[in-house]
Formats: structure tokens, C-alpha cells, sequence
């Protein structure tokens, strides 16, 4: 076995073994062991990428938000065009109210795919909690036109309602929500929420 191999099995090795971390919740270990894997020089583009990026997934589950933005953008360096990459970094800059930029990236992912509604999700969010309700609504409309099961964006038009304090069309769109999908439990907290405070 060259050496070339052998820095691809163990580099390999390394990576199920963050994998399997991963999946068992152990993130510090599975941070340390991708880590392992990363460090190993070989020529293996895919398995590189498939670790990086869960060194940047790991970090954001632990709120490292900062260093899952470096290691995503390093990543972006070789595949500028991946929507969940841009999706990712833009939602990691809203966690950290950086909206302007989270804004840009996000909007890069939804005119890289389009019909790709998690993106327009995604952005919706960057703009409500910029304060754009306009944006955020429009963002929204456009993830239901291509997924129209989505029960987060209509979650979402629902609470722009209530942010706009049309409280009635609110509890209408909640309770519409509610009817499509009973198991969606967010839908009932927000008529509650909106009874809490109108209705006291």
C-alpha cells in the first residue's frame, strides 16, 4: 500500500469514526476526530468536503457559530455554488444578528436554486428578524409556491400577521395551519399566544 493509500484509509478511518460520534450526540469527540481526518494529507476531494462540512455542522450544534462560518466558507472556496453551504453560512450569520451579510448569502442561495423553498425559508427568517416584513412575507410566499407543504412558512405569514397586529387573520391562519396539518403543535402555541395578550 502506497502512501497515498495509506493517508486515505486511516483519513477515512477517522472520519466514520467522527461520523459515528456524531450520531451518538458526542459532538466534542466528533469535533476532535473529523479534526484528525481533515489534518491528514491526501487526495480525496469528497471525503475532504464530507468532512469539513460536518466540522462546520458540529460546530453550529454547539453554538461555536463563528469557527462553522469559517470552515463552511473554506469549503465554499471550492464549491462557490452550493446551496446548502450558502444556506448554511446565511442562516449561522442570522444566529448572530450579522442580518446584512446572512441577507447576501442567502440571497445567492435562492438565485443559485431557485426552487430550492428551504432557501427562500431561510431568507424569509433573515428578513423578519431584520424587521423586513415585506421581504420576509414575499419569501415566504415564494418557498410555498415550490414546496407547498411547507408548514414553517405558513407558520411564518402567520406570525408576520401578528407582528403587523392583524390579530384576527392571524388566529385564521393558525387555525388553517391546524387544519392542514394537526400534528403541527407550533400552529396551536401561536393561537395561544396571541389569546395570552388579546384576550387576557
Amino acid at each position: 500500500m502506497t502512501t497515498t493509500d495509506k493517508n486515505y484509509a486511516n483519513a477515512s478511518e477517522y472520519y466514520q469514526q467522527a461520523q459515528q460520534a456524531y450520531d451518538a450526540g458526542q459532538f466534542e469527540e466528533a469535533c476532535r476526530l473529523v479534526q484528525a481526518s481533515i489534518a491528514i494529507k491526501h487526495v480525496d476531494v469528497a471525503l475532504r468536503h464530507a468532512a469539513l462540512n460536518l466540522l462546520a455542522i458540529t460546530f453550529s450544534l454547539t453554538q461555536q457559530l463563528d469557527k462553522a462560518i469559517s470552515v463552511w466558507r473554506e469549503l465554499e472556496k471550492d464549491l462557490p455554488n452550493d446551496v446548502t453551504i450558502l444556506s448554511n453560512i446565511g442562516m449561522a450569520l442570522t444566529d448572530l444578528e450579522r442580518y446584512d451579510e446572512a441577507i447576501q448569502y442567502l440571497l445567492r442561495a435562492t438565485q443559485t436554486a431557485p426552487s430550492y423553498a428551504t432557501a427562500h425559508l431561510n431568507l424569509s427568517v433573515a428578513y423578519f428578524q431584520n424587521g423586513d416584513l415585506a421581504k420576509a412575507r414575499a419569501s415566504n410566499e415564494q418557498a410555498l409556491i415550490h414546496d407547498p407543504t411547507c408548514m414553517d412558512a405558513r407558520f411564518n405569514l402567520a406570525k408576520i400577521l401578528e407582528d403587523e397586529r392583524r390579530f384576527e387573520d392571524a388566529v385564521q391562519a393558525y387555525w388553517d395551519i391546524f387544519a392542514l396539518d394537526p400534528a403541527y403543535t407550533k400552529a396551536m402555541m401561536g393561537m395561544l399566544h396571541i389569546q395570552s395578550y388579546v384576550y387576557p
